[in-house]
């Protein structure tokens, strides 16, 4: 956008300075006459990678529906440089480093100062097009440039007058500033405030905007004739409309001016979604000129919707949001239409909205995809695409852009699958690939089982034994089994492709030794309830791990404790034996022995009051029995005597019948009480013999014990009901922990 800065126009001085103006001017008539048109450019992606005939040089790509694009460059460019590869896509070949690009073209406005630092064998691509704009109408459009001036008035009561390419009539610079909006071309502005002089020369272009900073002070002088002014007055329906008076802006309608200079004025009314209008005013002195102006309605509906929706939708190069898009009045004219949605390939049209009319269309958008369906053999394979995790195998993708993509499959203990697949737009691709495998099967089995299986030297474990038909890689591997309290095993095994090696591998239970010593010695030594030999002795090859120790001499207390035996190491077990404990537990047990003739008296003398009392009641108990059993006998026996008698003194059968029963049953009776009364003496017998062997073996009650545990023999006596019959015996502990 080229402006310029403000100063003195003075006089050309000599013919070639004033070629030069002539030819300008000529150029921006025929420019005017053409209407030419605006070119937009924007950077889109490339993957064109210069081959090594560019090593020393940079690629700019353009790519362009203008034809008979021509290019300038602040360095220059070679000739021969410029090729239009194919119909619309144009290499420039040029030098590294920063460039000012230019383009033209028959019917455009140049294309200036793209900048861009072109690196060393890379490539730039960017894609211009036409701007489409609304035509003239009414003398007026939207290729209008905007020349702001500023200016505030020394005081409320200063005039500035003027105007563009030698008009002249008031400005208001009440606000400070005014706005003129010439046609693109060259123009002049001069301005005159009280005799002082500013004015200015521009080649304007379409659309630009200019601010520039007004002085008087100072330069030349020149007198205006100001004549009696008039007044102005403008309505439009509708209201609200934009008015301009010789390509200077006034405000809105209805619009009222005042001190308005004699003259003729082209008067521009202008409002969104209606035709522009345009008369020519004649304003004279002391006169009020009125003009009312009823604006033609220049809109029509607009909808655009796409085949998938929510495409970003530009509407003459303006991004005007995503699809469906809808607008009820929309400005009438030509439009350019460009529709972009992710996977699918860009869309372009024209379309033209006449007043009171509708555009209402529905792009169905071409696919720039296609569906995949990737598998392997085995599946769980990871598949990656162009690089980029895609998944585990079997992987579905519906959208996946056209063209060509790298596929690699990846799974352990296989060789890696790597290929290149083309996808077609809207086209399903769908494939098997069958991986090869690349390791060997490995068994371990151990005696004894569950034994950590791991890889030496890579911290890998592969589980516990039994372990079969392990995957491993083809290569030599350092196989080591562990277990707590055995050896560790390694074993160096080579797995071929398709091999197979098993290991089976005897684990030696790690030892120890331990010394045992007691005072005074030749005590016997215990290990978990075995005997070991006696002290003092030394005891090789035990297996680690925890042990309870009992030390036992007659006439000294028992001592028990704890031991552990280390690997390769040799345990220390020391102990002095006590004897107290010992004495009176013989003295007790003596006492229970000679007791124990009398029934519980060796239990109760030696302090085991629950056993004696036991022994007691069942002796009792037993006893009593025979006694009653006894009592039912003599019973019996005086009905069988009584019975008798009289059986022997009846004479009929019938009564002889009778008395012979009576005679059976009081015999029965007797035989039941003698059982009873024999089963209950041996009861009391064998109840008087427990506790006589219980006396004997276990009087004096519990042996004197030192350490952390208990240790003692003995009989304890229990009741059970079974079947809703009592039944009492005794259980016999004969040592334990």
């Amino acid at each position: 956008m080229r402006t310029y800065k403000s100063g003195k126009v003075g006089k050309f001085k000599n013919t070639k300075v004033l070629a030069t103006c002539i030819l300008s001017l000529l150029i921006a008539t025929i420019a005017l006459a053409q209407e030419l048109r605006e070119m937009h450019w924007e950077e889109v992606p490339t993957r064109v990678i210069p081959d090594g005939s560019y090593s020393e040089k940079s690629l700019l790509i353009i790519e362009s529906t203008i034809p008979k694009l021509s290019f300038e460059s602040t360095r220059g460019i070679a000739p021969g440089s410029v090729k239009e590869k194919e119909p619309g896509i144009w290499w420039v070949t040029l030098k590294p480093g920063v460039q000012l690009i230019s383009i033209s073209s028959e019917g455009f406005l140049l294309l200036k100062n793209i900048r861009h630092n072109f690196g060393k064998r890379q490539s730039w691509q960017i894609k211009i097009t036409p701007i489409v704009v609304l035509g003239a109408l009414s003398g007026f459009d939207e290729n209008r440039a905007e020349i702001r001036l500023n200016y505030q008035p020394s005081s409320p009561d200063e005039a500035v007058y003027g105007g563009l390419d030698d008009m002249v009539m008031k400005i208001d610079f009440s606000r400070g500033y005014a706005v003129f909006n010439p046609a693109p071309g060259a123009h002049k502005i001069k301005l005159n405030a009280g005799g002082r002089i500013w004015e200015k020369s521009y080649d304007l272009m379409a659309k630009e905007k200019i601010e520039e900073q007004i002085s008087f002070a100072g330069g030349k002088q020149e007198q205006l004739d100001i004549k009696d002014p008039g007044n102005l007055f403008i309505t439009s329906e509708p209201n609200g409309a934009t008015v301009y008076l010789n390509k200077v802006e006034q405000g809105v309608t209805p619009l009222t001016k005042d001190d308005v200079q004699p003259g003729t004025y082209q008067v521009e009314v202008v409002r969104e979604l209606y035709l522009p209008e345009s008369k020519v005013i004649k304003v004279e002195s002391n006169s009020y000129a009125k003009e009312n102006f009823e604006l033609t309605p220049n809109f029509g509906r607009l909808s655009i919707s796409s085949n998938p929706s929510g495409a970003m939708l530009w509407i003459n190069d303006k991004n005007v949001g995503r699809t469906p898009y809808d607008v009820g009045q929309y400005n009438a004219g030509t439009y350019s239409l460009r529709m972009i949605h992710e996977m699918y390939y860009e869309t372009t049209d024209t379309f033209k909205i006449e007043p009171g009319g509708d555009f209402i269309q529905t792009y169905s958008l071409k696919p720039q995809f296609g569906g995949i369906r990737i598998n392997s053999e085995p599946t769980g394979a990871q598949l990656s695409i162009d690089g980029q995790p895609a998944g585990t195998t079997p992987v579905s993708r519906d959208q996946l852009a056209s063209g060509k993509h790298i596929i690699r499959l990846t799974k352990e203990n296989y060789f890696d699958s790597e290929t290149t697949i083309e996808i077609a737009d809207g086209q399903n691709f769908s494939e098997t690939y069958q991986l090869k495998s690349n390791f060997g099967l490995l068994s371990v089995v151990s005696s004894p089982s569950g034994a950590a299986v791991v890889i030496a030297g890579e911290n890998r474990r592969l589980g516990e034994t039994p372990l079969r038909d392990v995957k491993l890689p083809a290569g030599t591997y350092t196989i080591k089994v562990e277990k707590d309290l055995y050896e560790s095993y390694e074993m160096p095994v080579s797995l071929m492709i398709g091999g197979e090696r098993k290991l089976e591998p005897k684990l030696k239970r790690k030892t120890g030794k331990l010394r045992v010593k007691s005072e005074p010695p030749m005590a016997d030594i215990y290990l978990n309830g075995e005997r070991k030999g006696q002290t003092p002795t030394i005891i090789n090859d035990l297996p680690t791990d925890d042990y309870d120790i009992r030390l036992q001499k007659s006439g000294y207390d028992i001592q028990l404790g704890k031991v552990r035996i280390e690997h390769n190491e040799m345990a220390e077990y020391s102990m002095t034996l006590g004897s107290k404990g010992t004495v009176e537990w013989k003295k007790r047990r003596t006492q229970a022995r000679v007791l124990s003739f009398i029934p519980s008296a060796g239990q109760f003398s030696s302090g085991q009051y629950v056993k004696g009392s036991f022994y007691a009641g069942a002796f009792l108990g037993s006893v009593a029995m025979v006694f009653l059993a006894s009592q039912d006998y003599s019973s019996a026996e005086s009905d069988y005597n009584s019975a008798m008698s009289d059986y022997k003194s009846v004479e009929d059968q019938v009564t002889i019948d009778l008395f012979r029963s009576k005679v059976e049953s009081s015999f029965d009776d007797m035989q039941s009480a003698s059982d009873k009364a024999m089963m209950f003496m041996v009861a009391a017998g064998g109840v008087y013999a427990l506790q006589f062997i219980d006396a004997w073996i276990w009087g004096g009650g519990k042996r004197p014990i030192s350490g952390e545990h208990s240790y003692m023999g003995q009989i304890d006596p229990y009741v059970l009901a079974e079947n809703h019959i009592p039944k009492v015996g005794l259980r016999i502990t004969w040592g334990g922990k």
